[in-house]
């Protein structure tokens, strides 16, 4: 009642209007008030249509009051034109409201292309979503991922190939590229970005393509055949070997292996180096430069020097390759030289190949300078020239001197020794105390050799004290007619008898040496000196006062 009411008095201020009462413009505003208010009372529809793309509130009786579709937003409104345009990419709408702007997406999302979206009413009105659901609109693309509600971009080694909504786990990963690979760039949208081997790996473009299959199995959290996917586990690539090196990068099609060779034989000192600077001369070898290409070769055992000597060599310490210091024709400048005399046998573990074997050997340090048994060595008091160490040199131990007894390795001062007091060796080289024995005309005791007193003998090497001549016999007092019984010879004024004052000539000098020898009897005399001399009958029937005497 109360609102036709007010619709009466509206028309009756039409009629004043039409009597001159009222202003025109004041009738249309009360008209069009009091018309709402009735026909929000009433709930009278004077709009028969609202534009396409809005929607009347519930008790709308105005296009004053529609508002725009979900996904859309009011461009324009007025008392007689009421305008929704659809919201543009990258923004979204709930509609339902009077927006007049959409809102939009957080930096770093997208829309995901598999989702088409509804650009006009028409579009919406066939079923086509529209943007009106953050989530659906606003999604983490490829190479992208979510944390702490921040979208960043997958780091380098890393990828993500598909779209998530924000609410979504798979939006929070970015999936690793196997171990030993990574990405070109960060933001990367698959697989195959994983291209780039690091520093010190060895691989080939066929392991590459299978490593980036297993790293697609693994962004699905399933492998082909089904079951879990570890790519740890998976793959697990070489590193590159001794004598390699790799500096990282993308791998070529084709390409058979990353690693290079390092130049001129030269080798690493561990498995996966990354550069041309970690190729280098190991302890015991030198490049040798007299044939192209050069090559890695040990240090010469054995080389006969200028001088007529031999000499052996060895090397210590890991050398750049690129050195002249290791680079030489035969090894006598790159490697140092023992010593003269000195020869050198592989003794020191071969590091070339990580030094994991007992059983490769090479001339690396001074141990393995060694000199044979009944030889000495010497510091010569030299400085080599190319080492600033102190020079040996090595020598056969002369006679009546001895050296090493076995064969002795390392270069130490270690001179030949002296044999004791009046011993000797029975020729050059001993190479022990026990070889230095007693010369002829000697005996042996514990302080070295005493010279035999006349009538006593020794041979040269017998080791033992001075032996009396037998009975009745002596020696001349020299040494050199003191070495054996046959020395022994008939003092004077006495004779040999064997039962007989004639000996038998028969007899070996040894066994006229043992011939018992008496004094004379008188009316004889014994000259003397013989090794079977005789008793003599005294000239002109002379006689001798007593047994053995002499001529006088």
């Amino acid at each position: 009642r109360a609102a036709a009411a007010r619709l009466a008095a509206v028309c009756k201020g039409q009629r004043h209007h039409k009597q001159g009462n009222w202003h025109p413009v004041i009738i249309q505003q009360h008209l069009i008030k009091h018309l709402l208010v009735a026909a929000q009372v009433l709930s009278v529809h004077f709009c028969d249509k609202c534009a396409v793309t809005c929607t009347k509130l519930l008790t709308s009786v105005s296009c004053l009051l529609v508002v725009p579709m979900p996904g859309w937003y009011l461009s324009a409104t007025t008392e007689v034109l009421q305008q929704a345009d659809v919201c543009p990419p990258l923004s979204y709408s709930p509609g339902n409201n009077r927006i007049r702007g959409c809102f939009k997406c957080q930096s770093g999302t997208a829309e995901n292309p598999g989702m088409v979206f509804a650009n006009t009413a028409l579009q919406a009105q066939n079923g086509n979503k529209t943007r009106s659901n953050r989530v659906e609109v606003c999604q983490v693309p490829p190479g992208r991922y979510l944390v702490q509600n921040v979208v960043r971009v997958c780091p380098m080694g890393t990828f993500r190939t598909s779209f998530s909504q924000t609410n979504e786990e798979s939006a929070k990963i970015c999936f690793a590229c196997p171990p030993g690979i990574t990405t070109n760039t960060t933001a990367a949208t698959n697989q195959s970005a994983c291209n780039v081997v690091g520093p010190g790996v060895s691989i080939n473009s066929t392991q590459l393509a299978a490593a980036q299959d297993l790293a697609a199995q693994a962004a699905t959290g399933v492998s082909l055949n089904g079951s879990s996917a570890d790519l740890t586990v998976a793959f697990n690539p070489n590193l590159c070997d001794y004598g390699t090196y790799f500096g990282g990068g993308v791998v070529a099609a084709g390409s058979s292996d990353t690693c290079q060779k390092c130049p001129d034989g030269s080798t690493t000192q561990q498995r996966g180096s990354t550069s041309i600077n970690d190729c280098m001369v190991p302890p015991g070898y030198y490049i040798n430069t007299s044939n192209q290409p050069a090559t890695l070769r040990p240090c010469p055992n054995t080389i006969t020097l200028s001088n007529g000597l031999q000499a052996g060599f060895y090397r210590s310490g890991w050398v750049t390759y690129q050195s002249p210091a290791v680079r030489d024709s035969d090894g006598q400048k790159a490697c140092t030289k023992c010593g003269d005399n000195i020869l050198s046998n592989p003794r020191d573990i071969d590091e070339s190949n990580g030094g994991n074997s007992s059983a490769a050997l090479v001339a690396a340090s001074a141990y393995s300078c060694y000199i044979e048994p009944g030889m000495g060595i010497t510091v010569t008091g030299q400085v080599d020239n190319t080492t600033s160490l102190m020079a040996f040199r090595a020598e056969v131990c002369a006679n009546n001197s001895y050296g090493v007894e076995n064969r002795t390795y390392g270069l130490i001062s270690a001179p030949c020794k002296p044999c004791q007091r009046n011993l000797i060796t029975l020729g050059p080289g001993a190479s022990n105390m026990s070889q230095c024995v007693n010369p002829d005309g000697y005996g042996y005791d514990t302080t070295g050799g005493t010279p035999c007193p006349q009538g006593y003998y020794a041979s040269a090497g017998s080791l033992l004290p001075c032996t009396p001549c037998p009975p009745g016999r002596t020696t001349l007092a020299n040494p050199a007619n003191q070495v054996s019984i046959t020395d022994c010879l008939v003092d004077t004024g006495k004779g040999v008898f064997d039962g007989d004052w004639v000996p038998d000539s028969t007899l070996t000098p040894a066994q006229q040496a043992n011939l018992t020898a008496l004094p004379c009897p008188i009316g004889y005399y014994g000259a003397g000196g013989a090794l079977n001399g005789t008793c003599q009958l005294c000239p002109d029937n002379k006689s001798t006062q007593q047994e053995g005497s002499i001529l006088d």
